[in-house]
Formats: structure tokens, C-alpha cells, sequence
């Protein structure tokens, strides 16, 4: 079944990425497990009816069958209010451990266990979003008729927006690169990650044609680099650094995967979706894609300010 195969090729990336970081073990925590589980537990709970289960959305995910629009933006607007749902569970976890953090100064061994689960909390829901609620919502709504016969693209589209995504790129990397100070961002590992990430993205949704993909890329796509930012933070709190240089160079290359994130979806979507506007007779469902950018900016804001958190305390205890 393609979505199992896409679940499986981002979920291995998301585990390697921890590998190239560290031992594993890192970010296997217990509490932080039985946080996320209850979020989404809580989440699955609130938002389904009896008239439309749990199981009912879950299967319409993994069913080949024809759905009526009614169905498909059922199943999606549950998988979208769910992921609104965990974002506000994680902003709750993050306000929760940042009073600790403030209410502990003083006590510098507690303070890093706090921050990694909080972190860890944001990871797991992370992940989960990553590998199965961001792409189930937009595989539910590329399966509307409406969606994949009004507007699709012809290949020259898609051939016009690679074009123009690498020449707005060469424009923007050729100053450093002539300077020299380009070779950060020839990182194979982290090149790997996201191929294989969008590689199994993809897969999840296979036959998707539409306006769908431009707005999939980018949230899909973003979130990924977000993740595979966090999972370098987490491995930060157990590095034994021995200058705080040492240390900013670390959240760097954590950063990395993000840079490379925006490098290659942002322009793409954004020439995708400026060739694609004036295409007539669209009845696409514009709420349900455009309010992925703020799951994507609300992500982003939690993610910062963990890691502004984590380096606060980093900075104010960081040995002499």
C-alpha cells in the first residue's frame, strides 16, 4: 500500500537523522511519550462524532475508493482541526516548561530534562504530523474530482517552475558562492534527508495533480526541515561541548536541513502557484490549503522558541 510505503521512507528518514546525530536513546523519553500520546488521544477524542469515527477518517486514508466531496472534506477537516489541536497542546507544553525553566534558574541539573521533554513532546507530535496527518489531509482532498480535473497542470508548468526555482537560486547562491562561502550547504546527509522525505511525501499521495501540490510541498516540506531541525537541538542538550563557538556552530548545522527545506520548495510553490492562478473554473477549497501555512508558522514559533530556551540556558550556565 503506497501511503504504508510513504510512512515507512519518511519515518527511517526522520530515525537516521537521529543515528547521524547521536545514540538514539536520546530521544526515547517515557514522559514525553505518554505527553504526546495524551495530546493526541485528546485531540482523536474532540473532534470525532459518532456519526463519523475515528476508524471512518483512518480508512478513507488508506482506501482506494471513490469519495464523495462531502466525505473527503469530512476526513481532511478532521486531520486539519487535529493538527490544530496538537499545536495548541504543544504551545500549553512549551508555556508550562518555560515557567519551570524561569521558577528553577537555580538549579542548573533539572533544568536541561525539562527543556528535553518539552522538546521531545514537540518532536513526537512533529513527527506524526510529518509522516501521516499533513499528508492524509491533502491526499483526502486531491482525490475530489473537482480538484484533479479543472486545473491540472500541464508539464510545461511543472518544467517552468524548476526552471525558474533553480535560476532564482543560482542568482541568490553565486555571490557566496564566488566568495567562497558556499560549502556549508554541501552537506550530503542533509541532502539525503530531505530527498528522501519529499521522495516518500510523494509516495503518501501519489496521483496528486493539482493546485494541491504546490500547497503540499510547501507544508510538508517545511515542517520536515522544522523536524529535522528539533531532532538537532535535542542532540545539542547532550552534546559535551567545550567553547560556546563549539556550540553555535552545532545549532548551525542543526539549521541546516531547514535552509535546504526552503531553498527548494519556496520558490517552487510560489512560481507553481503565480502559473497556476489565472487557470479559470477552479472550485478548489482554498481555506483548507492556505491554512496549512500558519500549522507551518506555528511550528516554526514553537520551535524557536524552544531552541531560544534551550540556549538561554545553555548561555547563562555554560561552564567558564
Amino acid at each position: 500500500m503506497q501511503q504504508v510505503l510513504g510512512i515507512v521512507i519518511v519515518f527511517s528518514t526522520i530515525i537516521y537523522s537521529m543515528v547521524l546525530s547521536g545514540s538514539i536513546l536520546m530521544f526515547i523519553d517515557t514522559q514525553a511519550f505518554v505527553i504526546s500520546l495524551g495530546i493526541f488521544l485528546a485531540g482523536i477524542k474532540l473532534n470525532t462524532t459518532k456519526e463519523t469515527n475515528f476508524r471512518t477518517h483512518l480508512r478513507r486514508v488508506f482506501s482506494n475508493d471513490i469519495l464523495t466531496t462531502a466525505e473527503a472534506e469530512s476526513s481532511a477537516s478532521f486531520y486539519s482541526n487535529l493538527n490544530k489541536f496538537t499545536i495548541a497542546a504543544s504551545v500549553v507544553t512549551l508555556i508550562i516548561a518555560a515557567l519551570s525553566t524561569l521558577q528553577q534558574f537555580d538549579q542548573p541539573k533539572i533544568l536541561g530534562p525539562i527543556i528535553a521533554i518539552t522538546l521531545l513532546v514537540t518532536l513526537y507530535t512533529g513527527i506524526v504530523s510529518t509522516c501521516f496527518i499533513i499528508p492524509a489531509k491533502f491526499k483526502l482532498l486531491s482525490s475530489l474530482s473537482e480538484n484533479n480535473l479543472k486545473d491540472t497542470p500541464t508539464s510545461s508548468v511543472f518544467l517552468k517552475a524548476t526552471v525558474g526555482t533553480l535560476l532564482i537560486n543560482i542568482v541568490l547562491i553565486t555571490p557566496w558562492a564566488l566568495g567562497g562561502s558556499l560549502a556549508f550547504l554541501i552537506d550530503l546527509p542533509s541532502l539525503l534527508m530531505i530527498a528522501l522525505i519529499l521522495l516518500g511525501g510523494l509516495i503518501f499521495v501519489k496521483n496528486i495533480k493539482t493546485k494541491v501540490l504546490s500547497h503540499y510541498l510547501f507544508s510538508f516540506l517545511m515542517t520536515a526541515g522544522i523536524l529535522l531541525y528539533l531532532v538537532g537541538v535535542v542532540a545539542i542538550l547532550s552534546y559535551d561541548v567545550d567553547s560556546f563557538n563549539t556550540l553555535l556552530t552545532a545549532f548551525s548545522v542543526a539549521s541546516l536541513t531547514v535552509l535546504l527545506a526552503v531553498i527548494i520548495v519556496l520558490p517552487f510553490s510560489l512560481l507553481l502557484n503565480y502559473m497556476m492562478q489565472d487557470i479559470k473554473n477552479t472550485e478548489l477549497n482554498i481555506g483548507l490549503f492556505t491554512e496549512n501555512k500558519s500549522f507551518v508558522k506555528s511550528y516554526a514559533l514553537i520551535t524557536v522558541a524552544s531552541s531560544s530556551l534551550t540556549l538561554l540556558v545553555l548561555i547563562v550556565h555554560f561552564p567558564k
